[in-house]
């Protein structure tokens, strides 16, 4: 009995087409890793600026109105921006947004319904 071409052929096209399935499935699999890297990348330098601001924040006189204003308008904006991403699905990752939600909680609770005034509190368009 010998082998023909004709005779192996098939199992060549079924490996071909299973070696093209893994890889197409591991580009999947790096494209993947790719855009959760990215995701990480953009929240590491929001955390920096948190964490930044609140190194900042023991610095600035309580009597010094124009510093802490700033301060406040500086932490609002960046987690209005960490918001945005997360709103245009360009942050979709799960553990990032669970990690985020405390502080922005706690940042919500300790600055601003602690320093705000009512007007602030009550106008939508500000906050």
């Amino acid at each position: 009995m010998t082998l023909s071409v004709t005779d192996v052929l098939p199992y060549v096209q079924i490996g071909a087409g299973i070696a093209a399935g893994l890889g197409f499935f591991l580009t999947f699999l790096t494209f993947r890793r790719i855009g959760t890297t990215e995701q990480v990348k953009l929240v590491e330098k929001i955390k920096d600026t948190l964490y930044d601001l609140d190194k900042e924040l023991p610095t600035i006189e309580d009597d010094d109105e124009d510093a802490l204003s700033l301060w406040d308008s500086r932490l609002f904006n960046t987690l209005e921006w960490y918001s945005f991403l997360v709103n245009k699905k360009k942050i979709t990752d799960k553990s990032i947004k669970e990690y985020f939600k405390d502080v922005i909680i706690n940042h919500y609770e300790e600055h601003f319904l602690e320093k705000a005034s009512e007007q602030e509190k009550n106008d939508a368009d500000q906050y």
